[in-house]
Formats: C-alpha cells, sequence, structure tokens
C-alpha cells in the first residue's frame, strides 16, 4: 500500500515539474520574440542617457539639501563671518627671516 501512495506521489511531482517546464518555455520564446527585433545600440543610448540624467538630479538635489542647511542656520553663517574676520586681521611677522637650508 505504501508503494502505491509513493508512485502516486511520485507522478504528481513530476506532473508538477513539467508543467513549470513548459511555463518557463513560454516564457523564453516571448523574450525572445519580445527582443527580436530590438535595437541593442539604441538601448545602450537610452541607458547612458539615464545614468546621466540621474547624476545631473543627484547634484542638484544636493545643491538644494545644502542650500536649505545653510538658510535653516544663520549662527553658522554668522560664526563663518567672523571666523573670517579674524583670520584677516592676522599679520606676519616681517622682522625675522627663517635660515633653511642644509
Amino acid at each position: 500500500m505504501d508503494i502505491i501512495f509513493a508512485f502516486y506521489v511520485s507522478l504528481a511531482c513530476n506532473l508538477a515539474v513539467i508543467a513549470m517546464f513548459t511555463i518557463a518555455c513560454a516564457r523564453i520564446m516571448r523574450w525572445e520574440k519580445f527582443t527580436k527585433n530590438l535595437d541593442w545600440q539604441a538601448v545602450a543610448d537610452i541607458t547612458g542617457d539615464i545614468g546621466a540624467l540621474k547624476r545631473s538630479i543627484q547634484r542638484l538635489n544636493n545643491r538644494l539639501n545644502g542650500m536649505e542647511k545653510t538658510a535653516n542656520q544663520p549662527d553658522a553663517l554668522a560664526e563663518l563671518a567672523l571666523l573670517h574676520q579674524q583670520s584677516s586681521n592676522v599679520q606676519p611677522i616681517l622682522g625675522q627671516q627663517r635660515v633653511t637650508g642644509g
């Protein structure tokens, strides 16, 4: 009795595998039919254009995010102006000559 049950289970599994195989073959044939007349050079050009467009959008978003961050922090801008003003007040020492060389 166990052998008959095992036979029917293996038969059902084999039928399921055959069904999945035919579905996979149908999908592959449909894909080949779809891409048979495709201009691959045009696809490559479009892919490159999309990449360039993506990079330019990312750059623009980064610029906009930078503007938002500095616009929201006026104290940071004032601190930068103060640091710049302090660094411009530094006077070089003209009287001393450093000896260099060897």
